[in-house]
């Protein structure tokens, strides 16, 4: 081969290396799809994890640390029926209607807040026991996205735990408490985050469903 044809190919060679270089910097190249790569997700703690949090403290508006974890989730359709019947029958709050959506049951999570020794109380102890969660999907958004179906109205929770009506809770104790919620049948990618009240702020923590 004449040298002049050896430097012709040699160039040739080098630009189609650079251009394959370019095409994979580039992300042109890239082999994974989107439909490949996982959806974000954000970092969440099991069912039994002791989480620590914020709440106010009815005797003088100051912020206290507490903790509490969510203790077991029923999603037996006796047991979720019974307990709605019971806290219905009990008057307390606004009964919780039958569903009309077959794609959707009504589940029970249980759950304890732990309010130390120190933590202020007037007279009457402390009422305001309860944490309010909401539902939210795996990213942290509020969207369930399940069976190819965008749900937007299953974050909502109701307390129907035993709250204290004044003078029979005292820290340190344990609140036991219990909310009903709304998921799609037989799925359990959602998590549930607390709610934190006006004038408390705080990071996100998430607990994941079952």
């Amino acid at each position: 081969m004449k040298k002049k044809e050896l430097k012709n190919t040699k160039t040739y060679l080098v630009s189609v290396m650079a251009v394959m270089l370019l095409f994979w910097i580039t992300g042109c190249g890239d082999m994974i799809t989107k439909s490949e790569v996982p959806e974000e997700q954000v970092a969440y703690e099991e069912v039994g994890q002791e989480i620590s949090t914020w709440k106010i403290a009815e005797a003088d508006g100051s912020k206290q640390t507490v903790s509490y974890k969510i203790t077991q989730i029923h999603r037996d359709p006796e047991y979720v029926e019974k307990a709605i019947e019971e806290y219905n029958f009990s008057g307390v709050g606004n009964p919780i209607g039958a569903l009309k959506n077959d794609n959707l049951q009504y589940c029970i999570a249980d759950y304890q807040v732990i309010y130390p020794e120190g933590f202020p109380t007037g007279e009457y102890g402390v009422t305001n026991t309860p944490i309010t969660f909401k539902v939210v999907g795996l990213d942290g958004k509020e969207t369930i996205k399940a069976d190819g179906i965008n749900y937007k109205s299953l974050n909502d929770t109701i307390e129907i735990g035993d709250v204290p009506m004044g003078f029979d809770f005292f820290p340190p104790e344990t609140y036991q408490g219990s909310f009903v919620f709304l998921m799609v049948k037989e799925y359990d990618e959602y998590l549930f985050t607390e709610v934190y009240p006006e004038g408390v702020e705080g990071e996100p923590r998430y607990v994941r469903g079952q």
